[in-house]
């Protein structure tokens, strides 16, 4: 026998020791994980399937939130609006002093932040309004939405 082959051996032995001992503990960890997955997906089904029911159910609390959400997009709007126009006023104005140096850099500057500001408030006007027009979906689809909700949960379960 070569010292390669003996060599081999005595590395397979602990190697395929160390295998047979870790692969079921990353099987069980694996697991875990996927269960744990799965309950937190119910979980959160389940929730969103009560809130829609309750919405279904009392109309006129779904109205309600609906107003909230008009109310807080018009006011997202508003504020940063106004942040967005008081950074391009402020820009604007430094365009007449005569200061050649540091002015350009820092009007510019505000310009940009005036620019972010914007689009800040319109990807927060977006964001509210997606989820207020998907819940609106769901509460106007109801029965269809339980049905799809039930199967998921069913799927889920197995």
């Amino acid at each position: 026998m070569s010292s390669d082959t003996l060599l081999g051996l005595l590395l397979s032995v602990p190697i395929g020791i160390a295998t047979g001992l870790v692969t079921p503990i990353i099987q069980r960890w694996l697991e875990s994980k996927g269960k744990e997955r799965a309950f937190r997906f119910a979980r959160r089904t389940l929730q969103e399937l009560e809130i829609v029911t309750f919405y279904r159910e009392h109309p006129a609390d779904f109205t309600q939130y609906l107003v909230q959400v008009a109310i807080k997009t018009t006011f997202i709007g508003a504020l940063l609006g106004v942040l967005a126009g008081l950074f391009f006023v402020t820009g604007q104005l430094l365009t007449t002093v005569p200061l050649r140096h540091v002015v350009p850099a820092f009007r510019d500057g505000l310009f940009v932040i005036g620019q972010f500001a914007a689009i800040l408030g319109s990807v927060m006007i977006v964001n509210t309004c997606r989820s207020a027009l998907a819940m609106w979906t769901k509460v106007r689809n109801y029965d269809e939405f339980k049905k799809v909700t039930t199967q998921k949960l069913e799927a889920n379960k197995h």
